[in-house]
């Protein structure tokens, strides 16, 4: 960079720092800046501290633009101009695409979660507008989940809002999607009335969108359930394990396996005890 008079300066030769903001749609702050970080210096400065450029200089914009779209810092774009190496350049440009790699995939997860969860609201819905008293038959294919044990003292919302789990799926480097399901071993105890106040070991289980180590998986066999709802305060639910409970010994179904307590809506999505649904699932056999 030099220092000339300004009468030394050429008529359409170079473009005063007004200019090249204009012409390159960016501030002249913004033009500043990346002076004083050695990014994009004037060509020359005239006797008023007044800046310019030539085209050749600013046609680097487009570039220092481009390169910040692509997520690069503008340390790392000065790194690019400064460098000679094409091994290096391809080096930085691989690492951001490694980090666009991990983005995806995190985005993904996101919209997977968002999508399940809505799925969860519409359902609830549903329930909600009908509030089923019925018990069903249905068929589930075998499925995998994260599963940790857990000790149930009859707090609903210290076993959904789980800190300890929250804690367990992030140091197993996981992420959870779909319902908080409470898998209960003793059916029967499920089905005492004062249930909720009891104290009981239980494993709390969630689909996982990553893989599971086989020491914290359950795998759920495929298998005929029956199936009902509950909706309200989630204390009140052993009516529907009762319910089932009643339904098997009508119809010749043995319970097998314990119970699980598939939690559509709950304190994740709302306080409002009025709104919460829960599906109880038993597996059966003949």
């Amino acid at each position: 960079m030099t220092h000339v008079s300004d009468d030394e300066l050429h008529n359409g030769q170079l473009l005063g720092i007004g200019e090249a903001s204009q012409l390159c749609g960016i501030t002249s702050r913004t033009l500043r800046h990346y002076d004083k970080l050695n990014l994009l210096q004037p060509d020359c400065i005239g006797d008023n501290k007044y800046r310019y450029y030539s085209l050749e200089t600013i046609l680097r914009i487009p570039i220092i633009n481009y390169l910040k779209m692509m997520g690069f810092s503008l340390d790392e774009v000065s790194e690019l101009f400064e460098t000679q190496s094409f091994d290096k350049i391809k080096e930085m440009l691989g690492a951001h695409a490694d980090a666009c790699t991990r983005e995806m995939t995190r985005l993904e997860e996101c919209r997977h979660t968002i999508r399940d969860w809505m799925g969860l609201i519409d359902e609830a819905n549903f329930v909600l507008s009908v509030k089923p008293k019925d018990v069903s038959l249905k068929y589930f294919s075998g499925q995998e989940f994260l599963a940790m044990p857990y000790h149930f003292w009859g707090n609903y919302a210290d076993a959904i809002i789980n800190l300890d789990f929250t804690s367990f799926v992030e140091e197993h480097d996981n992420v959870i999607t779909g319902p908080v399901i409470l898998h209960h071993s003793s059916f029967d105890a499920c089905c005492e009335p004062d249930h909720a106040q009891k104290h009981s070991e239980v494993t709390v289980v969630q689909h996982a969108l990553r893989p599971i180590a086989e020491e914290n998986r359950m795998t759920v066999k495929s298998g005929m359930y029956l199936s009902t709802y509950h909706t309200g305060p989630f204390e009140n639910i052993g009516e529907a394990h009762r319910r089932v409970r009643d339904y098997a010994l009508a119809n010749g179904f043995k319970p097998v396996d314990g119970v699980f307590e598939r939690f559509v809506t709950d304190y994740w999505t709302t306080y409002d005890q009025d709104l919460f649904v829960a599906e109880v699932l038993l597996p059966v056999e003949r």
